[in-house]
């Protein structure tokens, strides 16, 4: 039985509404409380994320977005709890229905807190030409980008059609190139229809709700974040969930003082060939940093001197290699003796598609008797026959990018196979037969050769560690591997970074 993981279920947008009536009961000071908490939880963390744009502390240029409803006074609580951070807010309000008692208020401590000189407020009607607001936007951005645009025109309770007030506002700003950093307060502004705001960022407020995780909807939801609102934790649903940080507590927690390497797991890898030795070197660095007691790595003879004088922590096994410098199939029964030893598995990293390769992904498949991880170029269709001749009890996780799991998928075998799936993408899925979840955390720096090396790494390094919890090993590997990510761009920017560098922020 897994252990319970912390998160979140995802939502239909009935589901969402129903528990925002049932926490707000109809009283106004705990929608003012919801408010409030929205505002400095969404300042925070789209503080946070900004900083994969730029990391200095000079003062941002706000384009702050407005309906007339609740999520325009979530915008608005945002931009009070950011304020000391604002050199100027340029606030666009749609004319479109009578303001919400509660985003009228917002309005007016938002003025009084920045004054004329740091907010300027602009009504827009279906009167207002699109060619003045495109050059109000150039007039204000002067000869620089505009750091943050956030979208707080609708929210939960929109329905029907875009008015043409919106429909324009979304066109201009979605057509305006020159803005940094695009955010949206829970749902992107006319999801599910054209046109619809497009975010990098969207801030799900209170529950996380499931239209943003529509195929279609990736180019205007962006990245997922979850805010949570004191007092509206949802009902237990059916899966999916979006895991939650809190679920990395147990990787925080001391070791007890008598701990041995040996009561902390033993991982063999399997990975490398003449071409991509590196992946090999990577993946056991990773599974170093996993906290596992002991790593032995099976790669090719030629490459175990330097690694072992670069990474000597690791047990490195010669293994023989075919004239093209793959792994030979010749070396089972080194892996068989490995594997004496071992409480889990991995096999595939940098490996390379070729026979032998795939014979001896077929010859631990049918042999190993302790959980297994499968990656990369193991991943064949062919691999689910040999998995149904392997020990019955035994875990398997399969971590396939969107090319291999296609690959996968054509195979009957796959949707009766008892494996736990990683299936790598902008929102990671991990799920068996039983639970679904959810990673929403890492981004574009994980968009490098090396990446899902790690990954494999550091799910294998947990697994070897609890065995006997495999979905939690995949579940926290992965979160563990985004939320570090996260860190390295929000650090170092996304683009001029080394992956390996990944490991110093777990």
């Amino acid at each position: 039985m897994s252990t319970p993981i912390p998160s979140t279920p995802i939502l239909s947008l009935s589901q969402a509404r129903a528990l925002e009536a049932q926490a707000f009961d109809g009283r106004p000071e705990r929608v003012e409380a919801a408010v409030e908490a929205v505002g400095r939880g969404l300042a925070r963390e789209l503080l946070a994320d900004f900083c994969e744009y730029r990391r200095d502390a000079a003062p941002l240029r706000l384009l702050l977005l407005v309906g007339p409803g609740h999520n325009g006074a979530d915008a608005l609580a945002t931009a009070l709890a950011m304020q000391e951070r604002l050199a100027s807010v340029l606030l666009w309000q749609a004319e479109a229905g009578q303001p919400r008692p509660l985003r009228e208020q917002k309005l007016q401590e938002l003025k009084g807190q920045l004054g004329p000189g740091r907010l300027s407020i602009q009504g827009i009607s279906e009167a207002t030409p699109v060619e003045a607001l495109m050059a109000q936007l150039d007039t204000w951005a002067g000869n620089i980008m505009i750091d943050l645009c956030l979208d707080g025109l609708l929210g939960l309770s929109a329905s029907g059609p875009l008015s043409p007030v919106f429909t324009k506002i979304i066109n201009t700003v979605n057509a305006y190139k020159r803005i940094a950093v695009r955010a949206t307060v829970d749902l992107p502004s006319g999801i599910g229809q054209r046109p619809c705001f497009r975010a990098d960022f969207t801030y799900a407020t209170g529950s996380v709700k499931e239209p943003l995780f529509a195929a279609e909807a990736l180019p205007h939801v962006g990245r997922i974040r979850f805010v949570p609102i004191e007092g509206m934790a949802a009902p237990q649903a059916q899966p999916p969930y979006l895991l939650t940080p809190e679920a990395l507590a147990p990787l925080q927690a001391l070791r007890s003082a008598g701990t041995d390497k040996r009561s902390l797991g033993h991982l063999v890898i399997v990975a490398g060939c003449s071409r991509y030795a590196g992946a090999a070197f990577m993946t056991a660095r990773a599974a170093l940093h996993s906290g596992v007691g002991l790593v032995s790595a099976c790669v090719p003879a030629h490459l175990v001197p330097s690694f072992a004088a670069a990474l000597p922590e690791v047990l490195w096994t010669p293994m023989p290699i075919t004239p093209e410098g793959y792994l030979a199939s010749s070396g089972t029964s080194i892996i068989q003796s490995q594997l004496k030893r071992a409480s889990a598995l991995l096999i595939g990293p940098g490996m390379g598609s070729f026979p032998s390769v795939h014979a001896l992904a077929a010859y631990c498949a049918q042999n190993a008797a302790v959980p297994c991880v499968f990656d990369a170029d193991t991943l064949q269709a062919e691999l689910f026959e040999a998995l149904a001749q392997g020990p019955k009890a035994r875990a398997v996780i399969l971590t396939p990018h969107a090319g291999e799991y296609a690959r996968l998928q054509a195979s009957p075998w796959a949707q009766q196979a008892p494996c736990i799936w990683v299936k790598k993408g902008p929102h990671t899925e991990i799920y068996d037969k039983e639970q679904h979840f959810f990673n929403c955390l890492g981004g574009p720096v994980l968009s490098r050769g090396g990446s899902g090396d790690l990954l494999a790494g550091i799910i294998a390094g947990l697994l070897a560690q609890t065995p006997q919890d495999p979905l939690q090993a995949a579940a926290l590997g992965t979160l563990w591997h985004g939320q570090a990510a996260d860190r390295l761009a929000q650090a170092q920017g996304q683009r001029v970074v080394r992956i390996g560098k990944l490991l110093d922020y777990l």
